[in-house]
């Protein structure tokens, strides 16, 4: 009787020996290297997303400069891109510059030198012992490293009761020189 279980034991290791030799050389036969190149894991299409997300951009000087927020930061895998939803971009005190950039929506470009903003767009002055003045647009460009906003649509700039309208702007942050750029008209009361 142990005969036979020892004759057993033997076979099925045997069995389980060639199985995985087997499996082995299927495996090896099936290895074709552009297969390998070309194999790219399953993806859920969004390379990532931040709730509460907050980015800092530093000066020449390597400090912080401004303070970028936003509810949510998202990245899909088939742009180049950085999408956001409600932003709000603060400059540091010792920056020197006296405003605060809002906006619902906005993207930065892979190269992050530019802040595509959209959606009721609002810049502030945060200026103290001054009025308070604020421009509102619908889309514009922010290069913040430059402290400078562009946009080429509608503009509207409020300030001491007064407004001024107009098509495309340019905003120097830093100086607070604002040009509007064509069919400027305004409404001033004395």
């Amino acid at each position: 009787m142990s005969l036979v279980k020892d004759t057993r034991s033997t076979v099925r290791v045997v069995l389980l020996a060639l199985a995985a030799g087997a499996s082995g050389f299927v495996m090896l036969q099936n290895n074709d290297p552009e297969q390998e190149e070309n194999y790219s894991p399953p993806s859920l299409g969004l390379a990532y997303f931040i709730k509460g997300a907050e980015m800092s951009g530093t000066g020449k000087d390597g400090k912080i400069l401004y303070r970028l927020r936003a509810d949510r930061a998202e990245q899909s895998t088939d742009n180049d891109h950085i999408d956001l939803t409600n932003i709000a971009l603060t400059y540091e005190p010792s920056a020197d510059v006296p405003w605060d950039v809002f906006a619902d929506k906005g993207k930065i470009p892979q190269d992050g030198k530019l802040v595509e903003l959209s959606g009721n767009v609002l810049i502030l002055s945060k200026d103290p012992g001054k009025s308070e003045t604020s421009i509102r647009t619908t889309q514009i460009n922010l290069f913040p490293d430059e402290k400078l906003a562009r946009t080429n649509k509608k503009v509207g700039i409020m300030r001491d009761g007064q407004q001024v309208k107009g098509t495309g702007m340019e905003a120097h942050l830093d100086t607070s020189e604002v040009k509007i750029l064509s069919n400027v008209n305004g409404k001033f009361v004395p």
